[in-house]
C-alpha cells in the first residue's frame, strides 16, 4: 500500500477517534440507510425465517392440531413430482422467457426511437390503450348519467 494512503488513513481515523459514531460519515451512511433495512426486515426477512419455522409444523386448517414434525414436510416437498415440475417451469420462465421478454421489449424501444413512418403507427398502437382507457368504462363519463345513478344506488 502506498505510504500517502497509509497516513491519510490514520490521519482520517485521528480526526474521527473522539467522535460519536453518528457524527462521522459511515454513521450518517448508516442512519440514512436505517429506514430500507427496517422496511426489507419487515417484508423478506421475516416472512421468510416465519415459512421456515411453519415448515417443520403439522398445522391443521383451523390451527387446532400442531405439532413438531421437523424435516418431514420438506422430504416429503422434495419427493413429490409436482414440485419438480413448478420447479422447471419457474426456471423455464425465469431463465428463458423473462429475457426474451426484455430483450424484444429493448428492440422494440430502439426502433419506435427510429424516424420512419411506421414509428407514428407503432407509438399511436402503443399508446391507444392510454388514451382509451377512460371509454373502457363509460359510468364516469357525464354523457351516460342514468349508469352513474345506477351505480351509486
Amino acid at each position: 500500500m502506498d505510504t500517502n494512503k497509509i497516513i491519510m488513513k490514520r490521519k482520517t481515523r485521528a480526526k474521527y477517534s473522539g467522535t460519536p459514531f453518528l457524527n462521522r460519515p459511515e454513521g450518517a451512511a448508516y442512519v440514512f440507510l436505517l429506514p430500507s433495512l427496517i422496511v426489507f426486515s419487515l417484508f423478506i426477512i421475516v416472512p421468510l425465517l416465519a415459512a421456515l419455522v411453519m415448515g417443520t409444523l403439522k398445522i391443521d386448517i383451523f390451527l387446532r392440531d400442531i405439532s413438531f414434525v421437523g424435516t418431514e414436510n420438506f422430504k416429503r416437498l422434495l419427493s413429490d413430482e409436482r414440485f419438480w415440475n413448478a420447479l422447471k417451469n419457474t426456471l423455464y420462465f425465469t431463465g428463458v422467457q423473462m429475457p426474451m421478454q426484455v430483450i424484444a421489449a429493448l428492440l422494440i424501444a430502439v426502433y419506435v426511437q427510429k424516424n420512419t413512418w411506421f414509428r407514428k403507427i407503432l407509438r399511436s398502437v402503443f399508446f391507444i390503450p392510454v388514451v382509451d382507457a377512460s371509454r373502457s368504462f363509460p359510468g364516469h363519463l357525464p354523457v351516460f348519467p342514468t349508469t352513474n345513478r345506477y351505480l351509486r344506488g
